[in-house]
C-alpha cells in the first residue's frame, strides 16, 4: 500500500522528552526496526522491517522533501508474517520481493537487480500524547549502536496543525531543534563505527 507521510520530526533533549512524556501519562510501547542496505543506497530511500507488538510490517520510505522540520515521503508497506519477516533479516530483500510485497517499481526508485541486506536493528521506546487538538504526538526513546537519542513525531495531513503544534511547543519552552530521520542517524552512526579485523 502506498501513501503519502507527512510528519514533523524534533529532536529532544532527555529533559524534554521525560517532561513530554509525564504530561502524555501513557506508557511506552518497544518496537524495534531493522534497518536494510545496499551499496549506494541514497539516503533519501529507507527499508525496514519493524517489529511490534510480536507483528512485523515491511515499509519503504522515499523521501519528497524536508522543509520547516516537516518531512514529506511516499511510504510503501504490508504486513508480513514472522516466518517471512525472518527469513528477509537473515538472507535480504531483493528486488522481485519488494515489488511483490509493496507494489514497487524498483528500476523507477534506483534499487532494481539489488540485494538489500539487513545491517542492524534500532529500537524505540514510543510514548503517545494526544494533544487537544486530537493530534498523536510520538515521543522516542531510540536505542541504536551504542548510543541513546530522543525525538518527537507527528504526522498529519494538515501541514498548518504540525506548525501550530511546532509553535505550542516553542511556547512551553521546547527549543525547535531539527531531528533527521532515525535510518539516517543510524547509518551515520554505523559509518562512524570502526569495524573489526
Amino acid at each position: 500500500m502506498k501513501t503519502l507521510e507527512q510528519e514533523l520530526k524534533l529532536e529532544l533533549t532527555s529533559k524534554q522528552y521525560n517532561e513530554l512524556v509525564a504530561k502524555s501519562g501513557t506508557k511506552g510501547v518497544e518496537q524495534v526496526n531493522y534497518y536494510f542496505y545496499r551499496d549506494g543506497m541514497d539516503k533519501d530511500y529507507m527499508l525496514r522491517v519493524r517489529k511490534k507488538h510480536d507483528k512485523y510490517c515491511l515499509t519503504l520510505k522515499v523521501r519528497c522533501d524536508y522543509s520547516k522540520d516537516i518531512m514529506r515521503a511516499e511510504e510503501y508497506s504490508a504486513e508480513l508474517s514472522s516466518a517471512l519477516a525472518n527469513a528477509l533479516i537473515d538472507c535480504g530483500i531483493n528486488d522481485r520481493q519488494l515489488r511483490s510485497l509493496l507494489g514497487v517499481d524498483t528500476k523507477a526508485i534506483g534499487c532494481a537487480n539489488t540485494t538489500f541486506r539487513c545491517c542492524g536493528t534500532l529500537t524505540t521506546l514510543r510514548t503517545v500524547w494526544t494533544t487537544a487538538d486530537g493530534l498523536n504526538v510520538e515521543l522516542d526513546k531510540n536505542y541504536y549502536l551504542g548510543t541513546c537519542d530522543y525525538e518527537l513525531e507527528c504526522e498529519s495531513d494538515n501541514i498548518a496543525k504540525l506548525q501550530q503544534l511546532k509553535d505550542t511547543l516553542q511556547k512551553q519552552g521546547i527549543t525547535i531543534q531539527s531531528s533527521v530521520a532515525k535510518s539516517e542517524r543510524f547509518f551515520e552512526r554505523l559509518a562512524g563505527i570502526p569495524m573489526p579485523l
